[in-house]
């Protein structure tokens, strides 16, 4: 399953290039729901350029009450900074789906300088007394 995200996270990756701007790589990670639930705790590893975006897609359904950390934990601001986080629910087509229907978490990252950083995303039910981490995913970041 491993080697199967680690394909997914590389043929994911996209150049964008604006008519008149310049260059800015863009990488991708997804998670589908059926692999958090064949391993509730994933981790994975990725070497990005500085200046590059990367985009995280976790599956989520907030119908359950659970929902990823808004703000993951990050060890290191300075390499790696957060610029958005959405909930994406919808079908192929870019049409809404039924209510409790998963969709996805989406973060956006920019990286910053060059150094070591790690993200780390917990689902989790935020009230009090709620099950906590029942999914998590890390994701060990190098920035060249």
């Amino acid at each position: 399953m491993k080697t199967l995200r680690t394909i997914l996270i590389l043929g994911t990756v996209s150049i964008l290039i604006s008519g008149c701007g310049s260059r800015k790589s863009i990488q991708e990670v997804a998670v589908a729901c059926e692999e958090f639930n064949q391993q509730a705790f994933i981790e994975d590893s990725l070497t990005l350029n500085s200046g590059e975006e990367i985009t995280i897609k976790l599956c989520s359904n907030p119908s359950t009450g659970f929902q990823w950390s808004e703000i993951p934990e990050n060890d290191n601001t300075e390499v790696l900074t957060q610029s958005s986080h959405d909930f994406l629910i919808q079908g192929d087509k870019g049409t809404p789906l039924p209510p409790g229907t998963p969709g996805c978490e989406v973060w956006t990252f920019t990286t910053q300088d060059t150094g070591q950083s790690q993200l780390y995303f917990e689902y989790s039910r935020n009230w009090e007394g709620g099950e906590k981490g029942i999914w998590t995913y890390t994701l060990n970041l190098t920035v060249q």
